[in-house]
């Protein structure tokens, strides 16, 4: 993944805000002075003009954080290797990068200085190409606009796969100066109404430019509207900012600027013998360069600034029971090669549910999500597996896989071992009376007497066999219906060892295919067992919890109710528990829905060309059940045409996003194998290799291994 990422370019959308306020004259302080009684007087009025500054934009920053989250640029302290502290300034590496195009550090010394000594440091070279250092320097100016306007108009240009500045200039005018320069534009029109001679003689006639009395007609609304103070205006301009050390890949991708902005029905320049002063328009309190500066009104303003782009998710994993600053999950792929960072909580919860039907990439997503976790400090991962999807990265990983009840399968279980206290001994008598159950036993206040008794006497003699258990019950029908789990029985095999085989990793899998093909009555006591030793496991690390054909634990009672209970109690232990299964009906008729859309809020939906198939009032389909989970039209239609195996849609209270893994072949090598014939290579090469033989199998799979040691050329 690390190569993959180093590999090919990914691009991010950054937003800045600059406000920049010029002082009024000298001259008019004066006489404003004079009017105005003021108790701050005596005070220095550069110091007046700064406390202005700062208390206006406090209100700016009030106002606006109201509907969008921002946060200001200040210095901040920070501290090397070598306990050295450092005071850096955000602020001033945005307003460097605004000059040279690279993101560099910026170092406040001890001793005060000015900010020439600080920003820039380049050389730079005027002329219609400006350069500055070994970067030519490339400007497109947007001059015309379509007849109509819309919010996020712009949107497109987030598409774009390079490096590039918007840069939007706004010189807001107060209500006299915004109708002052109105007028005059009126004024303009106006006079084209009617032939000079018409006007000269002040004489009627029918002859009117048609266009120049809509304008006038427009103007005097732009007027009326001003002076409402409904809207705004200001001197608009906007530059787009493109560096590189290439000029016919500058050309390349100035063209490509152009080609977006036309599409959307704008005007552009590429600027020329105006390329300088339209540069030095862009630099932040660089209010007079750049004459190109038509007046636009703030309704359109809000249309045209980026207020939106690609949500690239929560930079750190959001949950305060993982260390500071922890990295997010995964670093995959959206639309506009923008990285997109995958978290499954939201704030510290962590479950999860994934929907997708056979062959949409869900063993493929399961898998990545069991490795991606492992970097996280102290992680535990327990996975239940069907179809061996995860047999490779479980090995790969120095982890354990058991094939429950599989072929050459030496595991069995002995639940009654090591039972010791209260509460493990109420545990055992639910799980035996749950085999009972199983066995179309009805357990009645007798039977839960004797099953005391009979875990007390197994106790205090130190047994620890399912054999020796049902011979100190005292009851025959109870005896013969635990028979059926002893080695005199059929589930003997499983579950009467006198030593407990089954331990436990920070990694471990369950292969349940071959279980699942048992029955119930193999099926409820074996996870029920499993269970309960993972739970006793958990002490607050960081724990992945993956249970993939979820529809087992849906439509079985006893899971039911365990599921109930992890969903509302794991979060306090650390742990996420992901869900998947193939079809949204299995939650939506578990009888618990509820309780999943409310402890689940992660949902991963998988690609389903059927997405969009309804259903009547008395048979539902899947647009039916989609629905259900709170998806729109638009949300459907993006799963109706997502890529099978390829993209996932992720849905959460923090966004929504359709993502790509962006996965290599070394990835694909481990979590893209559950055919037979590869998972039978792998427990070869593994029987034969031990822990060296993920490097045998990416040999025969034709990966140069060794260049991820040296080399950063390649995809993982």
């Amino acid at each position: 993944k690390k190569h993959y990422f180093e590999n090919v370019e990914h691009f991010e959308n950054l937003f800045t805000m600059i406000f920049t306020y010029l002082p009024p004259h000298k001259n008019i302080s004066k006489i404003t002075n004079l009017m105005i009684i003021d108790e701050n007087v005596n005070k220095n009025q550069s110091d007046k003009i700064l406390e202005y500054f700062k208390t206006t934009l406090q209100k700016l920053e009030d106002s606006l954080s109201n509907y969008i989250k921002i946060e200001r640029m200040l210095p901040r302290v920070v501290t090397d290797e070598y306990n050295n502290e450092y005071i850096l300034d955000d602020m001033l590496e945005y307003i460097n990068f605004c000059i040279c195009g690279e993101r560099q550090k910026i170092i406040l010394p001890n001793a005060p200085m000015f900010l020439d000594c600080l920003l820039g440091g380049k050389h730079f070279e005027t002329g219609m190409y400006p350069r500055i250092d070994n970067q030519y320097i490339g400007i497109i100016a947007i001059e015309g606009f379509p007849s109509e306007s819309y919010p996020n108009i712009l949107n497109a240009l987030t598409e774009l796969n390079f490096d590039y500045r918007f840069n939007t200039r706004f010189i807001f005018l107060d209500h006299y100066e915004a109708e002052k320069s109105l007028n005059k534009y009126r004024k303009k029109w106006q006079q084209k109404t009617r032939g000079w001679l018409d006007q000269l003689l002040d004489r009627p006639t029918r002859k009117q430019d048609d266009h120049a009395v809509l304008m006038v007609q427009e103007l005097d609304s732009a007027l009326s509207e001003s002076k409402s103070g409904m809207i705004g205006y200001g001197y608009y301009t906007a530059n787009i900012v493109v560096f590189d050390r290439d000029n016919e890949n500058l050309e390349y991708k100035l063209k490509d600027i152009r080609r977006v902005l036309e599409g959307l029905g704008f005007l552009s320049r590429t600027e020329t013998i105006n390329s300088v002063e339209a540069y030095l328009g862009t630099l932040p309190g660089f209010v007079y360069p750049n004459l190109r500066r038509p007046i636009l009104n703030t309704l359109n303003l809000t249309h045209l600034i980026p207020l939106a782009s690609v949500w690239a998710g929560e930079k750190y994993n959001p949950s305060d029971k993982f260390p500071p600053n922890s990295p997010p999950l995964m670093q995959v792929v959206t639309s506009g090669n923008t990285p997109f960072r995958l978290n499954l909580h939201v704030s510290d919860l962590g479950h999860t549910l994934i929907f997708g039907p056979p062959g949409s990439g869900k063993s493929t997503l399961l898998a990545n999500i069991f490795l991606a976790w492992q970097k996280y400090p102290n992680a535990k991962i327990y996975a239940f597996d069907k179809g061996q999807s995860l047999l490779a990265p479980t090995l790969a990983t120095g982890g354990i896989h058991y094939n429950i009840a599989g072929e050459n399968s030496s595991l069995a279980f002995a639940p009654l071992a090591n039972i010791k206290t209260e509460s493990e001994i109420a545990w055992a008598e639910f799980w035996i009376e749950t085999c009972l159950k199983l066995q179309n036993v009805n357990i009645t206040p007798k039977h839960k007497k004797l099953i005391h008794e009979a875990l007390i006497s197994h106790t205090n003699t130190n047994s620890t066999s399912l054999t020796e258990f049902v011979s100190a019950l005292q009851d025959n029908d109870l005896r013969d219906a635990l028979s059926y789990y002893t080695i005199s029985g059929t589930g003997g095999f499983l579950f009467d060892s006198e030593q407990d085989k089954l331990s436990l990793s920070n990694v471990t899998t369950f292969e349940i295919e071959d279980l699942m093909s048992l029955g119930d009555q193999y099926i409820v006591p074996t996870l029920l067992y499993i269970f309960n030793r993972i739970e006793k496991g958990l002490d607050g690390s960081p724990t992945l919890l993956i249970i993939d054909e979820a529809w087992i634990a849906l439509n079985h009672p006893a899971f039911k109710d365990k599921i109930i209970s992890w969903l509302k109690v794991l979060r306090k232990a650390n742990v996420a528990l992901v869900m998947a299964t193939q079809s949204l009906s299995d939650s939506a008729k578990s009888g618990i829905l509820d309780i999943l859309q409310e402890y689940c809020p992660t949902k991963i939906f998988l690609p389903n060309p059927e997405a969009y198939k309804k259903g009547s009032e008395n048979v539902l389909a899947p647009y039916d059940f989609y629905k259900i989970f709170g998806l729109n039209d638009v949300q459907i239609g993006i799963i109706t045409n997502a890529i099978q195996k390829r993209e996932y849609y992720y849905t959460s209270p923090l966004g929504t996003r359709l993502f790509n893994l962006a996965l290599g072949k070394t990835n694909l090598a481990f979590t893209g194998i559950s055919d037979k014939v590869s998972v039978k290579r792998v427990n070869q090469l593994y029987e034969q290799y031990k822990e060296n033989w993920a490097y045998k199998w990416l040999e025969e799979k034709e990966i140069n291994y060794k260049r991820f040691d040296n080399s950063k050329k390649e995809e993982a």
